[in-house]
């Protein structure tokens, strides 16, 4: 095995890793607040693993370059889907955060 490939794989793994990590902290947030955009969030991160996944295929399996392509194609579909709810879940959590921070200030009468 080459030291390029090594290095790549190795990075893959560490990103695996780093994303399945994002993703125990989503679900475990999710069951302890029940707020919506920890389950947006972990929505995106699965589909950020599969993508992940799909595309690392070729790094340890030999395809044709029609069924390369198949999976590329296969993996782009997790791809958007990931970015978006991200986004929307970044949203959603910073809006429920200052729906609380409003609530902290009218309580406190600070606001």
């Amino acid at each position: 095995m080459s030291l390029v490939l090594a290095l790549t794989l190795a990075m893959v793994v560490l990103g695996l890793c780093v994303q399945m990590a994002i993703l125990s902290l989503q679900v475990g947030a999710l069951r302890r607040h029940r707020e919506d955009s920890f389950r947006v969030l972990a929505f995106g991160s699965v589909c950020g693993v599969v993508y992940t996944c799909l595309e690392s295929l070729p790094y340890v399996v030999t395809f044709s370059t029609k069924t390369w392509t198949m999976i590329h194609v296969a993996a782009l579909t997790f791809l958007l889907p990931a970015y978006i709810l991200g986004i929307a879940g970044t949203v959603l959590l910073f809006r429920s955060y200052r729906r609380l921070s409003e609530q902290v200030d009218e309580q406190t009468g600070k606001g």
